[in-house]
């Protein structure tokens, strides 16, 4: 509840589920609706606040990154390895011909550029935005 209250105070954005008015364990999320936290009943009641955001903020690193490819020979390398699919660490290693050690660092690296991102299963792929 302090952390929350601190939020609210700093204008961010505080989310809060309602429980039953008769149980005492309600109280502070009550207080923090009042207080002017975001009454949550389902989680599109999030979507609904944080979605935009989410969506204007992926759109806005797809066309920074799409603007650029990787000019590295070695991440050239990883990015058409990939091309489409989503791929495990070996298969990228496989596919490229780049060591295990050395994958790790490029893929680290692109990572932070933008170019790619980790999927489930500790595999990558490229960003939407690359083709």
């Amino acid at each position: 509840l302090i952390t929350a209250r601190l939020a609210l105070d700093q204008g961010r954005e505080v989310f809060a589920i309602p429980g039953s008015i008769h149980s005492p364990l309600a109280r502070g999320p009550h207080a923090l609706i009042r207080a002017g936290a975001k009454l949550v009943e389902t989680s599109n009641d999030i979507l609904e606040e944080l979605g935009p955001l989410f969506h204007a903020r992926r759109e806005l690193q797809r066309d920074t990154a799409a603007a650029k490819a990787p000019e590295d020979p070695q991440e050239r390398m990883v990015w058409n390895a990939l091309h489409e699919d989503t791929l495990s660490l070996e298969e990228i290693s496989e596919r490229s011909g780049l060591t295990l050690s050395a994958l790790s660092a490029i893929l680290l690296n692109m990572e932070i550029h933008g170019f790619i991102a980790p999927c489930p299963g500790g595999r990558f792929c490229r960003l939407s935005g690359f083709r």
